[in-house]
């Protein structure tokens, strides 16, 4: 109804699933998903799972890992509005979903949209059989006219075997290449 009200973002759960070694980088059957949830009600708003479309939820069928993590959510273009959010999951994977406009989709779902940002697993030649799996949300920062995805930490571990595998990550997104430049020939930079 183009009404700013408060909600709650959030990943969809663990899948248990997950704690066997038989099931190292499968997909899951539970947790995959982010919902955002009237705050004063606890009434869905909206989500993105592999549900089918309807009313209340986008249809991503490439999200086949729990999201047991929080959320980043990000005004992006500064009305006071979250208009994106960043999500990670248990399988390496990080996700983000833009929520242009004020107003709330309709069962078409053809105005907010929801992309796999980076697809962060391993492969099986390294030794780690795609095991990367995120517990914590990623964290994000506006400056210098990018969006900086500062780090993905995967839950803290204890490496018994294998080669270690980095927690952090840096991903600098642009609008464009002329901001891009500027930022690249700026004094921040240079610094």
């Amino acid at each position: 109804d183009g009404v700013p009200k408060p909600v709650l973002v959030f990943g969809a759960g663990y899948d248990t699933a997950k704690d066997s070694k038989a099931s190292v980088a499968t997909a899951d059957t539970e947790g995959r998903g982010v919902y955002i949830v009237d705050a004063v009600t606890g009434a869905l708003v909206w989500g993105v799972t592999p549900a089918d479309n309807a009313l209340k939820n986008l249809q991503l069928t490439g999200m086949q890992h729990s999201v047991a993590a929080g959320v980043s959510v990000v005004d992006s273009n500064g009305d006071e509005l979250t208009d994106r959010i960043y999500a990670a999951d248990t399988g390496g994977n990080i996700w983000r979903v833009d929520l242009p406009g004020n107003t709330l989709p309709t069962s078409a779902q053809t105005t907010w949209r929801a992309l796999k940002f980076a697809a962060l697993n391993t492969s099986a030649a390294d030794g780690h059989a795609g095991d990367r799996r995120f517990f914590y949300a990623p964290d994000v920062v506006r400056a210098h006219g990018g969006e900086f995805l500062i780090r993905a930490a995967q839950a803290d571990t204890e490496l018994l075997e294998g080669a270690h595998l980095p927690g952090s990550l840096i991903v600098v997104e642009f609008p464009d290449a002329d901001a891009l430049r500027k930022f690249w020939n700026g004094e921040a930079y240079r610094r």
